[in-house]
């Protein structure tokens, strides 16, 4: 295809190229990829009233991607390749660009300022060595593996290990990461904005209410219920049946389609079929039973479409769906236990009165109506003297679990909004309905409001009429905020704003594949209730982190501290260079594991997390640390003073090294969340740490490393001493746990930022 070709388009086709219309009979299509609207969209040849209308509102445009889902028309094609809409919406994608994670800047900078002091110490301690006459090639051994020593070389495991441990937890919840660092994300998120059709909703319309002859029916559950709550269906009631008949007859859609209901042809009429399919009408006997022979379409002057069938026993059916009120003004009776009544103005009042209630609930609504002609009759007018059946509400139903999910955000302290190209009136129905206005008043934003720059992002949190381009300045301007900010979506038009959110979700079930290339994190299966533990378990592994980084960074100072001492005073005996390695894999890199694959808290939801949890490191943390450090590396060199005077000068060395190890593993235990017990993991961890340490005494090949075979004496001395920490820093903290009380802070309720 080049500009200027003529493309003809029938029921089914997707649109080649952009094109311009020139001619339209019925002709409806399916731009929910682009713009976000639910329903299909009239197209019609005629000139627009304004030359810059949006493109949700360009009746008479075309666009490449886009389905053709009723009528037929001719277009001109206009644009082509990397001209038309959808290639701009991808070129955007090409610009935007994805921010760090809050986890990659903070270890960026906490490794900056790890090698800075790493070569402060180690250079300290080599002049400090030279002045005190020790030989300069020892010291420099000495300062070399004190800077190997001073940087935690099990930070990268940690983190990649706590990474992994959360995408583990979330494919068992039909979760598939496609970005590692997206887990860590997760748990700093405070805002999550939804995308609506196929996102929040399932983007296809269905039957979700029914009134008939003073009975109604909603859909629960995937079932019809009464209003005594009890199952309907079409063998229990005649005028139900036959409402489901004429909405069988009165319909061009039939099986073939693609969807998840099997069927071909517009949404309304799709929706029609699957409702009886629900209520056990057999449509393909039913059409067969009554073949069609005449049709009366829909028109611009006429808001109802007829069908008129030959009955087995040889009548007339015209089958009559349409606008409530032009089907309610050709109706002379009404139907009621399978007779025809009188149809009073008191009757008219109350269907008038319940199409209007169910269109202000944001239902699309469809009379039904029909008229049996005798056979040896001839009727002038066949759509004149019907028989009034009842009113079909139908939408776009909400995805299951998308109001519970809202809920739990808003709990735990996570601000929601919704980022739509559907109308006005739709964008705020659902809100309510989901829960992100309690009353579906809310103020609301149009996409032309942040273009003039008379409304700003930041200040609301429903957004209708949205460009590609506008959601992505959305999600910028939230982020320029200060907000960490998620986007679950599953169209092209939603893609450049997955790719600039701190985290990108979309939904397996319904994403375009441009949008499950972009995401993070694709949800396998039809429910979102799943990303609320998503984001538990995102807030998990950061917590996780956090303690197991502070761990590896007390610890760490410890053997700096240590060495420091030893090689200023004299007065303890410094680390040999293996030492520090064997310190390093050993008492750091396994219960470093161990506090990182630390079970989620069951309240970890409940309330916002502080302030302080979105770093690694607060300002707050270094003292507390390096008062860790200080009595780790102060109860190993008591423990050597005390073996110099009552065991002797050989194990002083030895009973450090073991005390020094032992008191780092068991400060683990502070490190942890107090739960009542340590976790498994980090238990297994600590055991396979103290049984490699009792090997470096026992086996001759090991025992190198600690220089000198420790007795029975030597061992309660390094067992006492080790203890020493863990009960200090407890004390100090006023609780057996510090990550207790990181723990408790993060779980305490606070006030949503909704």
């Amino acid at each position: 295809l080049v500009p200027g070709d003529i493309i003809v388009l029938h029921g089914n086709d997707a649109v080649p190229a952009d094109a311009r219309v020139i001619a339209a009979d019925r002709l409806t299509v399916n731009e929910a990829m682009l713009t976000g609207e639910s329903l299909p969209v009239v197209k019609a040849a005629n000139v627009l009233a304004a030359a810059e209308a949006p493109l949700a509102e360009r009746r008479n445009m075309l666009y490449r991607g886009s389905i053709v889902t009723g009528g037929s028309g001719r277009a001109v094609v206009v644009a082509i390749g990397d001209q038309t809409e959808i290639a701009r919406v991808q070129a955007l994608l090409g610009m935007a660009s994805r921010p760090q994670t809050p986890l990659q800047a903070h270890l960026d900078l906490l490794g900056q300022r790890l090698v800075f002091s790493a070569i402060a110490a180690s250079g300290l301690m080599f002049v400090i060595g030279l002045l005190r006459g020790h030989s300069w090639l020892l010291m420099l051994r000495s300062a070399v593996s004190l800077g190997v020593a001073a940087v935690p070389e099990g930070l990268p495991t940690m983190v990649t290990t706590a990474l992994a441990m959360g995408v583990r937890r979330l494919r068992s919840h039909d979760l598939l990461v496609r970005r590692l660092e997206a887990i860590e994300g997760l748990g700093s998120v405070d805002l999550v904005c939804f995308d609506k059709t196929g996102t929040l909703t399932l983007n296809r319309m269905t039957v979700t209410r029914l009134r008939w002859n003073g009975h109604e029916a909603r859909l629960s559950d995937e079932e019809y219920v009464g209003w005594d709550g009890a199952a309907v269906a079409c063998g229990r009631d005649a005028d139900l049946e036959r409402l489901i008949q004429i909405g069988v007859l009165c319909n061009d859609a039939g099986p073939g389609g693609a969807g998840p209901a099997g069927i071909q042809g517009s949404p309304t009429e799709a929706a029609l079929l699957e409702l009886a399919g629900r209520l056990g009408a057999e449509a393909v006997a039913l059409r067969d039973a009554h073949p069609r022979f005449s049709t009366i379409e829909r028109a611009s002057g006429r808001r109802y479409m007829a069908t008129l069938h030959r009955t087995p026993r040889g009548d007339t059916l015209v089958a009559v769906k349409g606008d409530p009120m032009a089907v309610l003004a050709l109706c002379g009776a009404r139907g009621e236990r399978g007779e025809a009544h009188e149809l009073d103005a008191a009757a008219r009042g109350a269907v008038e009165a319940d199409n209007l209630a169910m269109a202000e609930a944001g239902l699309r609504v469809l009379g039904i109506a029909y008229r049996l002609i005798p056979a040896d009759c001839e009727a002038e007018a066949p759509v004149s003297d019907l028989v009034w059946l009842g009113l079909v509400g139908m939408a776009d139903p909400m995805r299951r679990g998308a109001a519970e999910l809202v809920q739990k955000l808003r709990r735990a302290g996570i601000a929601t909004a919704m980022l739509t190209g559907d109308q006005r009136a739709t964008a705020i129905a659902i809100a309510a309905e989901v829960g992100l206005s309690a009353e579906g008043d809310a103020e609301i934003v149009e996409g032309d409001q942040l273009e003039t720059g008379a409304a700003s992002a930041r200040s609301h949190r429903i957004f209708a009429r949205l460009t590609p381009t506008q959601k992505l300045q959305v999600i910028a301007e939230l982020q320029r905020s200060g907000q960490r900010v998620a986007m679950i979506g599953d169209g092209v038009n939603d893609t450049p704003a997955l790719r600039a959110a701190d985290v990108g979700i979309t939904l397996a079930a319904s994403a375009t594949d441009v949008a499950r290339d972009v995401a993070d994190i694709v949800l396998l299966g039809d429910d979102l209730s799943p990303l609320a533990f998503a984001f538990e378990t995102g807030r998990s592994v950061r917590l996780n982190m956090r303690r197991a980084i502070r761990f590896l960074i007390a610890t760490n100072l410890s053997e700096t501290m240590l060495m420091l001492f030893a090689v200023a005073t004299g007065l303890a005996k410094p680390l040999s260079p293996a030492q520090l390695l064997w310190i390093n894999l050993l008492s750091d890199v396994l219960p470093a594991m161990g506090l990182a694959m630390t079970p989620a808290d069951p309240q970890l939801m409940e309330g916002a997390l502080p302030a302080s949890e979105l770093s690694v490191l607060s300002n707050t943390d270094l003292p507390l640390l390096i008062r860790d450090g200080s009595i780790i590396a102060g109860t190993a060199v008591a423990a050597e003073a005390s073996a110099a005077v009552f065991r002797g000068p050989a194990a002083t060395g030895a009973i450090g090294f073991t005390t020094l190890v032992s008191g780092q593993l068991l400060y683990a235990l502070a490190c942890a969340p107090r739960t009542g017990h340590a976790s498994g993991n980090l238990i297994a961890t600590l055991a396979a740490s103290f049984g490699a340490q009792a090997a470096a005494l026992w086996v001759p090949g090991l025992r190198r490393l600690v220089g000198h075979r420790l007795g029975a004496g030597g061992l309660a001395v390094s067992a006492a001493a080790g203890f020493l920490p863990l009960l200090l820093v407890s004390a100090l903290d006023g609780t057996r746990s510090v990550g207790n009380r990181l723990q408790s802070q993060a779980s305490a309720p606070s006030a949503s930022k909704a």
